[in-house]
């Protein structure tokens, strides 16, 4: 099987979703932002305030080209990570991109709690948090669409999207 790549907006799940289908289908389950973070021992966060995006861009290219040397994983990525032409080229040529879809509504929601580790969002104040994600998600979602799959899960329940994404990955 060829490797499945999680992609989405901040917020989407990714890293969840992804340990809970390696389960299901008995794949190794991986996760860039946490494998970046352990080769360059900082957080995500530290690494973009000691380096820059640039490098941690970077450092995810490298990390998707070694990981497609080897099949049948679930990998889940960075927000940023599918919003570059020659990596989605790359990613759909070696493997399965899998959108994970929700209205920026949903994704404040899941965000205006949980964005301290985030480091794009360190310097949004609150109220400015939804219009940010509005525009960020407008700005990004020309690149997910470009994914193998995509799985609105809006309305869905984690086991739901679950069910979606393996069924769609055995028809694929």
């Amino acid at each position: 099987m060829k490797n499945i790549f999680l992609v989405g907006f901040m917020g989407s799940g990714k890293s969840s979703i992804g340990k809970s289908l390696s389960q299901k289908l008995n794949l190794n389950h991986l996760d860039t932002d946490r494998m970046i973070e352990k080769q360059n021992s900082m957080s995500i966060k530290e690494i973009f305030k000691n380096k820059d995006e640039k490098f941690f861009r970077h450092e995810e290219f490298k990390l998707i080209t070694s990981l497609s040397k080897t099949k049948n994983q679930i990998i889940s990525t960075g927000g940023g990570l599918f919003c570059n032409n020659d990596i989605i080229k790359f990613i759909n040529k070696n493997g399965i991109s899998i959108y994970l879809k929700y209205s920026s509504e949903i994704l404040y929601e899941r965000l205006k709690s949980n964005n301290e580790d985030r480091p794009i969002l360190t310097h949004i104040k609150n109220e400015e948090l939804k219009s940010f994600i509005d525009n960020l998600l407008v700005k990004r979602d020309k690149y997910y669409k470009k994914s193998t799959i995509t799985v609105n899960c809006n309305d869905l329940k984690k086991e739901e999207i679950l069910r979606k994404i393996n069924s769609l990955v055995i028809t694929s």
